[in-house]
């Protein structure tokens, strides 16, 4: 199945459904509050599972899930998924626990307290690793941005700095890692 740039995928509330594996594109995760706001909480890439916590606890939907960009998934029915597993209580209690883990210690989520560029370094890294190739492609700016915390103009200023420093370069939406071991000393930095 494809989904297009801003179409809803999952949505938070809804009883639980099929499971969608990323096969190319971005899913963006968000937790939408009463007010209109948005809490940022996981970008999901190629590889990454949609809609298993709630196939596997059996519960609502916790979070709006948007493609970021054309997205193209598997489909598997909450059945299937579940009988893949073969109802192993063991196997289901650990995807569980790694949810729980992925989204309490998800680099992506904690990238706020580093400096910028220091953020997008972590971030690109993070998302490189993700996809298997050392770029990313496909991902707005201002959806960066967003992850990171800061305005489009913000972002922008670090993504020129990773580029005179020759980590990367952009022709937006794709970012090509030039220099990952530059990127990774700019990760480590406060820069």
């Amino acid at each position: 199945m494809c989904y297009r740039s801003g179409q809803p995928m999952l949505l938070k509330g809804s009883p639980k459904g099929n499971v969608l594996r990323v096969v190319e594109g971005w899913a963006l995760a968000t937790d939408p509050h009463p007010d209109g706001t948005r809490t940022f909480l996981e970008l999901c890439g190629r590889g990454q599972l949609l809609g298993e916590t709630s196939a596997l606890s059996g519960e609502l939907r916790n979070a709006d899930v948007t493609a970021v960009c054309r997205t193209l998934v598997q489909v598997v029915g909450h059945e299937r998924f579940l009988a893949g597993l073969g109802c192993n209580d063991v196997l289901v209690g650990m995807l569980l626990d790694a949810q729980q883990l992925h989204k309490t210690a998800n680099v992506r989520a904690g990238l706020r307290r580093f400096g910028v560029a220091s953020g997008l370094s972590r971030l690109l890294l993070d998302l490189a690793r993700t996809v298997g190739v050392p770029l990313v492609a496909g991902i707005p700016q201002k959806v960066l941005a967003d992850v990171l915390g800061v305005t489009p103009r913000t972002l922008y200023g670090a993504v020129a700095e990773l580029g005179r420093r020759g980590a990367i370069s952009t022709r937006w939406p794709v970012v090509h890692i030039t220099d990952e071991v530059v990127l990774k000393e700019l990760a480590r930095s406060d820069a």
